[in-house]
């Protein structure tokens, strides 16, 4: 497992019918309740009822200061400017990309 950084909400998946989160932090445990997600053995997770619902939540997790996972084929950033191309705001969101093991990046993208 890569290191994530402290406090953190790290988006791992949001292609399918629920959206997974892995967290660091007992705030951001909170945080991810609070929105309805389910507690895994490594992750978190919350069901998506349709786009509409799968859009909101991605805001929720935007405005808690979510991290999301960076590359190409679908992972959470790439989702994200699919709906930022058909014209759905989000303003400015984050992403997280590693660069090894125990490197990352975090950036912001508007």
């Amino acid at each position: 497992m890569n290191k994530i950084p402290d406090n953190s909400i790290i988006v791992t998946d949001i292609t399918s019918k629920i959206i997974e989160v892995i967290i660091s932090g007992d705030a951001s445990v909170e945080k991810v309740k609070e929105m309805g997600f389910v507690c895994h053995t490594d992750s978190f997770s919350v069901q998506i009822l349709d786009e509409e619902d799968k859009i909101n939540k991605i805001k929720k997790l935007i405005s808690a200061n979510a991290l999301f996972s960076f590359g190409y084929g679908w992972y959470p950033s790439e989702v994200i400017a699919y709906y930022k191309d058909r014209g759905v705001d989000f303003g400015i969101y984050k992403v997280i990309r590693w660069a090894g093991k125990d490197e990352y990046k975090i950036e912001d993208v508007e």
